[in-house]
């Protein structure tokens, strides 16, 4: 198997919004787009206070891709056209299928409005082949215990969505065929992947 090498490490740019701290890693000066990976925010890790304005993202248009959000601490609440709604807790994901086109709004609950708390997401926006620009629009959401978790070395724990990685399989069918987890490394720990050698490959470090 051909190892790849790593040509570049690209830090995330500061772009935080009024009430939320954000860092984007893509698009920046350095980065435009690996395709299909087109956008990635990092919200926190942020403590928000008592009576906080929650997260600031109300009803909005997306169309002809996807969106896949990690709540890595928090919570989110998600609403959109097609009448899906959903609260994901702490090490859930959403992904939705924006395709022919839908509103959507991301927001926080009225307990954490009211009591604050901490908050960390992730948001990646995955591009559709034109294709599949058209296609129906879809969503799930999965709390942490339904996707799928196993140990692929020692210290390395997998949190799969989609695809299929050392014989295991996520919940998600993705419709381009992504495979998508994150994964908790150990300091000094070790980790080996085959992927094709067609494959884009993105791997976005936090602490």
């Amino acid at each position: 198997m051909k190892q790849r090498s790593i040509k570049a490490i690209h830090p995330a740019d500061e772009a935080h919004m009024p009430g939320l701290q954000t860092w984007r890693a893509m698009p920046t000066r350095r980065v435009e787009f690996l395709d299909p990976f087109l956008f990635l925010n990092h919200h926190g890790p942020q403590q928000f206070p008592e009576n906080n304005q929650g997260l600031p993202f109300g009803p909005h248009p997306h169309r002809g891709f996807e969106t896949l959000t990690y709540i890595l601490e928090g919570e989110l609440i998600h609403e959109d056209t097609t009448g899906y709604k959903s609260r994901i807790l702490e090490g859930g994901v959403q992904w939705m299928t924006a395709g022919s086109g839908l509103l959507h709004s991301e927001t926080s609950s009225e307990a954490f409005l009211k009591t604050g708390g901490k908050m960390e997401l992730i948001q990646l926006w995955l591009n559709l082949p034109s294709h599949l620009k058209m296609t129906e629009p879809d969503y799930r959401g999965l709390q942490k215990d339904e996707l799928v978790h196993f140990e692929a070395a020692t210290g390395v724990i997998v949190h799969l969505i989609s695809g299929s990685m050392h014989d295991h399989h996520g919940p998600v069918d993705s419709i381009t065929g992504l495979t998508m987890s994150w994964i908790d490394i150990e300091k000094d720990a070790e980790f080996e992947l085959e992927v094709a050698g067609n494959k884009e490959i993105l791997c976005y470090v936090t602490n």
